[in-house]
Formats: structure tokens, C-alpha cells, sequence
């Protein structure tokens, strides 16, 4: 889910679809995942969450950069 559409000038999460499949997977690990460069919003993102109290939230250290600097990810261009 964008980060950028899905929170409130708050930073809490805006209701709709997104956040319903988000409900879904309460029960499970869920991963935030950014760039490294827009750092901000991937903690604010996870902070909003767990303020909803997910119970297993994490980011991935560096963001998706990590993916590409080890060829794990392609991107066309």
C-alpha cells in the first residue's frame, strides 16, 4: 500500500480497501518496505501501524536499495 495515500495529515491510516486487506494480515509479520531515500515516510508508515497495534511490524534497513545492490532486483528501465 503507498504510504503517501494511505495515511492522514495525522498520520493516521485513511479507512478504505487497502486498509481492510491490511486488517487481513494482522495476524502475520508485515514488512515495510521503501527507498532508502524517502526513509521518513517508511517509519512514519510503520509507526502509523502500529499505533493501530499490528503486533509484528519491521522495515527493511536500507530500504529496497538492498534488493538492487545485490541483484536480487531488476528494474527495467
Amino acid at each position: 500500500m503507498p504510504a503517501d495515500t494511505s495515511l492522514g495529515p495525522d498520520g493516521s491510516l485513511l479507512p478504505g480497501p487497502q486498509a481492510g486487506v491490511l486488517a487481513s494480515y494482522r495476524s502475520k509479520i508485515i514488512a515495510v518496505i521503501g527507498s532508502h531515500n524517502g526513509w521518513d515516510q517508511v517509519v512514519k508508515f510503520a509507526e502509523a501501524i502500529l499505533v493501530q497495534e499490528f503486533p509484528r511490524v519491521c522495515t527493511l534497513h536500507k530500504g529496497v536499495e538492498v534488493f538492487r545492490a545485490s541483484g536480487a532486483l531488476v528494474v527495467p528501465s
